[in-house]
């Protein structure tokens, strides 16, 4: 189940960024798709909880709820710093 709480400021960056990425070796071209990627799934988990705030691993968002727990901090940063709450992805 996921809960509104409130938290802590956001750092609104991915946990790699395509610079860093393509420093690592990685090509700029996908470098920038993982970040496309990681940016439309956050904004696919972010827009579920906005839709439906309380989510379940077995009901029929699953595959978002998945989303919420694979990004958690980064939602809970991006609701602390925009609309001034906090996510709270716990069990």
């Amino acid at each position: 189940m996921t809960v509104i709480e409130q938290q802590r400021p956001i750092t609104d960056k991915s946990p790699i960024s395509s610079a860093e990425s393509a420093a690592a070796g990685q090509s700029p071209a996908l470098a920038i798709r993982m970040d496309e990627t990681i940016t439309l799934k956050r904004q696919r988990a972010l827009c579920a909880l906005l839709q439906h705030p309380l989510l379940t691993a077995d009901g029929p968002l699953a595959t978002e709820f998945g989303l919420v727990r694979r990004h958690a901090t980064w939602l809970r940063e991006w609701f602390a710093h925009h609309p001034g709450w906090g996510a709270d992805a716990s069990q």
